[in-house]
């Protein structure tokens, strides 16, 4: 018999042992070409799937919105109706819409009723609140206003470094 490797006995020599090996390599080496394939694969259908996605929702959210605005603008008649009749509202000299003393008043005098605030954040563990922490700092690293000279673009990269710190503030 041939030479043996390490401490055990084997019926095969070391080049064989060699060879067997290599061709496991060799056969997890075309399975990873396989699999990268199919990756790459599932990848092309996903964005085909998100841009299909996005096009037939993104229309349909954009008809929903319309149709949501004008039925916000028919209960806005149907409200003047109710509370006018057919006429509408009493028009003044000028031809704009009469608006009540007490609604004159309201709009003048009074506050406008603070939105209440949201109830507190849930407190976050130590590596989620690190994780956040590191997201945005890479964020800043990525749009900060200063890192450009073109003025729209410092624009727009203030834009999203104000975003990007109301985001982190909110936290």
């Amino acid at each position: 018999m041939g030479k043996t490797i390490g401490w055990h006995h084997s019926p095969y020599t070391t080049e064989e042992q060699l060879a067997h090996l290599r061709q496991q390599i060799e056969a997890a080496e075309a399975e990873l070409v396989n699999r990268e394939a199919e990756l790459v694969d599932l990848r092309v259908e996903l964005s085909a799937f998100r841009l299909e996605y996005d096009t037939r929702v993104g229309r349909k959210v954009t008809e929903l919105e319309e149709v949501e605005a004008e039925i916000q603008r028919c209960q806005q008649r149907i409200s003047q109706y109710r509370q006018w009749g057919p006429g509408g509202p009493p028009q003044t000299r000028t031809g704009a819409a009469y608006v009540p003393v007490e609604e004159q008043y309201r709009r003048t005098w009074q506050q406008p009723e603070e939105p209440p605030s949201p109830p507190p954040a849930e407190p976050v563990d130590a590596a989620t609140e690190a994780q956040i922490k590191k997201l945005y700092r890479q964020l800043c690293r990525r749009f900060h206003p200063d890192l450009t000279q073109d003025a729209a673009e410092r624009a727009w990269r203030t834009e999203m470094m104000t975003a990007v710190n109301a985001a982190y503030a909110a936290r």
